[in-house]
């Protein structure tokens, strides 16, 4: 962790003092070293509440982060309101500049104003006994930031406010710290508490994209008046005034009852206890523990449920609280990669940069691929970047290519002048316009000559890319770095609505100099503005949307918004992404976004997500804009997705059907392919009862072409949720005999009947076979049914590189020449690859075991597969990493790695997918602990994956 800065200024004033008495005069003059020096001491004060109902007479403390010492005044209690009022003095010498931990603590004279329906031994609004809430600790995070020798005068330097959720969110900040998170700035403290603020609202079950519980503050839910905002009096018809209140916006309504629902317990239990088991529940639930996830969200929903103000305030327990929301996003799939800065597509390119201190370390020394060079920028000696004036370097290829991750290597010295804030951005009109690609904050090199990646969402195409520098490590003078690699999708984007036909439709418009067209005329001057013909602003029931019919199918993955010129209470705030092609008869969501705004005019959002499948139309529908206004507009909308689309190959023609059982033939297994959710497949099982993964249930397609499939996508039938899959794998088979499980899934649900629900696999190799083998229902019931089953994936397939001709196979050890190096890449999963170290131990970080392959040409490699071998697990490998070279291993670049992986059953086969665009010579799996520290490592199949050249 970096500590913020001490300003220890007494040292200054001493040289300030020397440097004065220099300056001539009598003999009289003190001396330097005879000036007296009184320090200063700093005073600062903070002000705040705490939320949970009112607790008063609490003890307040205070604690810098960077480690300086505060002293505090002689009141550090809550009052009868919550409210406290600290005074903070530094020590002598010292000013206060830090991140501060407020904490909160329930003793024995404590007592809580209970903001639930039952808070221990007290009802709603009743005050709680001392004994229901001692022992409990609450916290927040906050700047204090003052003038050296500041003076105390009753006035605070900083508001802050403590609630159950600021406690959370601060428990998950100090857990970044603690794993090496680098906050040492306040930008870098303030980006932490955002992000984790918003993981703790979606463990929660709420997704928001601009709710910080760290600067929104609640309300006290213990009495309906508290949400109370203004009054508008009206008169009526019948000439009576009429004052309807006005309550808070919904946002701060939903985290007071989220706040209040933690003051929800029983008489047996304390405040202490429920706010101990959600901190050990959140810790669960990030190691993907889903039952501890389940239990801390369905205590708030239920606690919620019954809150005496939910109902009164408009709301539910299921407008509040999302029990199926991931707690992660699944990670989005970029495709094969490929080096964009490889020595072809250099050749023409054209490097330039802001400053460069000579040509010696110029901007091509960034691209030259040589470690022992670098570009220097001393900006003409005029200072550090800044915001206003960033160090950037430039590269303009001959040819636009897509980038997608930058690659930067430190320079060899002066650490101090290594990137720490930057951007990307592109260009295709020779740099007059960039679009942001990524803005990276907080870039930290540890070593010198270190290479390190950042990664964006992008797959679009781009003939000039530049790095924005706008601050360095130290502000130093200098900016440096040694190399600059650029990777992006073998596979580009594009913005369909830019190079495809189509026409546009809104469900209203005020004019035609705002209309829909002008949503993707991509003149972000220009705007659609939707008057929702004055009958107010959009909502669930009524949406805005705006909808492009395309000629021809396109595949889109990401949607473009552009804020537009002015009233930013009209933003887009709640939307979703719809897709048809039954010409709008039917839609399926897509996705969908909640609390998301736009902090500038004009700017540039873009909003990722997963779709391979091709549509004729797509809709945005908006459900909320930023301010409930009436008026709801976007100056401009992109629907960017692959110019080669995935599909459902079990739909191709040819495809045939099976199950294991078939009720009749109306309901059998081509019914889960025939794309009418009116269908369906019931495997009734003979009557001989429920699946088992003994004896599952299962449904099978033969493709005639071996396709990749990489998403299962599975819809409810119409009836019976009971017997709706719960536990279930799919298989894949290139013979109908011998298969493999590509992906499985326990404990899953369908909330209604026809919904679809999408599982990603990890898996690029061609099958011809897939099957769906189900092992439990939803209520172990002796039926099992669904409406559909799709078998999405790419148009491309990967290959096991392994078996190119020409490959050369070593290892550290071989035992024997029966259980050699090359034995585990013969395809035959009997045979093995056995380490025994020459019986010197196990394999360590230190002097770990591997196997290798030389490629004849270099190949690039993006995902593994390993087969455990036939007996003995404790040799199975657990901690490993897979390495590339292109000097006969000479030098090793790291690919990826992981660390406690295990193998539940004897020749399973497991895949590892990741992120790599550079091609090597050589690839190296090297293993550094097998799962017992056992003397000996053994595997029966490797399979390195990538595209054949």
């Amino acid at each position: 962790m970096y500590k913020f800065n001490l300003f220890q200024l007494a040292g200054t004033s001493l040289l300030a003092a020397s440097l004065l008495s220099g300056c001539g005069g009598s003999s009289n003059d003190p001396q330097a070293n005879n000036v007296p020096v009184t320090p200063d001491i700093t005073h600062a004060q903070i002000a705040g509440t705490i939320i949970k109902g009112v607790v008063t007479n609490a003890d307040v403390s205070v604690t810098a982060l960077n480690g300086s010492n505060l002293a505090q005044g002689s009141v550090n209690k809550t009052d009868q309101q919550g409210d406290f009022f600290i005074e903070l003095t530094s020590d002598a010498g010292f000013g206060i500049n830090a991140t501060v931990k407020l904490t909160i603590a329930t003793g024995e004279d404590a007592t809580m104003l209970c903001d639930a329906m039952r808070c221990g031994d007290a009802e709603f609004t009743q005050a709680t006994s001392s004994a229901a809430i001692a022992g409990t600790e609450f916290s927040t995070l906050g700047l204090l930031q003052v003038p050296y020798g500041n003076n105390a005068d009753a006035v605070a330097d900083t508001n802050l406010q403590v609630n159950a959720l600021t406690t959370l969110a601060t428990e998950l900040v100090e857990q970044q710290i603690a794993q090496g998170r680098n906050v040492s700035t306040p930008e870098l403290m303030e980006l932490a508490k955002a992000q984790m603020s918003a993981l703790l609202l979606r463990a929660m079950g709420w997704q928001t994209g601009n709710t910080n519980v760290f600067s929104m503050p609640v309300i006290s839910a213990d009495k309906l008046e508290n949400f109370i905002s203004d009054e508008t009096c009206e008169d009526s018809d019948s000439a009576e005034q009429q004052c309807p209140p006005q309550y808070a916006d919904e946002a701060t309504i939903k985290l007071s009852l989220l706040n209040a629902s933690f003051a929800q317990f029983s008489e047996s239990e304390s405040l202490k206890l429920i706010m101990d088991n959600a901190k050990q529940n959140i810790s669960a639930a990030l190691l993907e523990d889903s039952e501890a996830l389940e239990a801390f969200r369905q205590r708030i929903y239920d606690a919620i449920s019954i809150h005496p103000l939910t109902t009164e305030l408009g709301l539910s327990a299921d407008s509040i609280v999302d029990l199926s929301l991931p707690l992660f996003d699944e990670a989005l799939s970029t495709g094969p990669l490929q080096e964009v800065t490889t020595s072809a597509n250099l050749v023409d390119a054209v490097y330039s940069a802001r400053n460069a201190i000579s040509d010696a370390e110029s901007a091509s020394k960034a691209f030259d691929n040589n470690l022992d060079t670098k570009w220097l920028d001393h900006n003409d000696w005029l200072g550090a970047p800044t915001e206003a004036e960033p160090s950037w370097i430039q590269v303009d290829f001959a040819t636009p290519q897509a980038v997608n991750s930058v690659f930067i290597t430190s320079a060899n010295d002066a650490p101090e002048r290594d990137p720490e804030n930057f951007t990307v951005v592109g260009s295709n009109d020779g740099g007059e316009t960039w679009l942001t690609l990524a803005n990276i904050v907080g870039a930290s090199f540890d070593e010198r000559l270190t290479r390190q990646e950042f990664s964006f969402i992008n797959g679009q195409k781009y003939s000039s890319y530049r790095l924005n520098i706008t601050k360095n490590k130290n502000n130093d003078g200098l900016v440096q770095l040694s190399e600059i690699q650029m990777v992006g999708p073998v596979f580009s984007s594009v913005d369909h609505t830019d190079t495809s036909s189509g026409t546009a439709s809104a469900s209203n418009s005020i004019g035609d100099a705002e209309n829909h067209d002008k949503a993707f005329d991509n003149d972000a001057a220009t705007k659609w503005l939707d008057h929702n013909d004055w009958q107010g602003a959009p909502s669930e029931e009524k949406p805005s949307w705006i909808q492009m019919d395309f000629a021809s199918p396109v595949a889109v993955d990401q949607l473009m918004i552009i804020s537009a010129n002015d009233a930013p209470e009209r933003d887009p705030e709640n939307f979703a992404i719809l897709a048809s092609n039954d010409a709008g008869t039917t839609w399926q969501k897509l996705a969908s976004w909640v609390g998301e705004s736009f902090e500038e005019r004009g700017q540039r959002k873009t909003f990722s997500f997963q779709n391979q499948l091709a549509f004729d139309s797509y809709r945005l529908e908006v459900t909320k804009n930023k301010n409930n206004d009436g008026l709801l507009q976007i100056a401009e909308v992109g629907l960017i997705g692959p110019e080669l689309p995935g599909a459902d190959h079990s739909k191709m023609s040819g495809a045939s059907y099976s199950a294991r059982f078939s009720i009749s033939d109306s309901e059998g297994a081509a019914q889960a392919f025939d794309g009418d959710l009116n269908t369906k497949w019931l495997d009734h099982n003979d009557w001989q009862g429920p699946p088992t993964a003994e004896d599952p249930a299962w449904i099978q397609v033969m493709l005639p072409q071996a396709k990749a499939v990489n998403t299962l996508t599975l819809t409810s039938a119409g009836d019976a949720p009971e017997r709706d899959p719960d536990s279930f794998m799919l298989l894949a088979s290139n013979d109908g005999e011998n298969w493999s499980s590509i992906g499985a899934w326990v404990g899953e649900s369908f909330a209604q009947r026809l919904e679809q629900r999408s599982f990603p696999v990890a898996n690029a190799l061609a099958y011809s076979y897939y099957r769906l083998a189900i092992s439990k229902n939803a209520n172990n019931d002796g039926l099992v049914q669904l409406a559909e089953v799709g078998l999405v994936g790419p148009d491309y397939a990967f290959s096991d590189l392994s078996t190119l001709a020409g490959n050369v196979f070593s290892a550290r050890y071989s035992i024997g020449d029966a259980e050699s190096a090359d034995k585990a890449f013969d395809h035959d999963k009997e045979t093995k690859w056995l380490d025994h170290n020459d019986w010197q131990g196990p394999p360590t970080a230190e002097d770990p075991a591997w196997i290798q392959v030389d490629f004849s040409e270099a190949q690039t490699v993006s995902g593994l597969a390993i087969t455990s071998a036939n007996d003995a697990p404790e040799r199975d490998p657990e901690n490993f990493s897979l390495l590339g070279s292109n000097d006969g291993g000479q030098t090793w670049t790291l690919v990826s790695k992981w660390i406690g992986e295990s193998w539940d059953e004897r020749l399973e086969r497991r895949s590892f997918e990741f992120n790599n665009g550079f091609a090597f010579l050589s690839y190296r799996l090297s293993v550094s602990k097998n799962a017992n520290n056992d003397g000996l490592l053994q595997i029966a199949e490797i399979e390195l994956l990538g595209l054949e050249k």
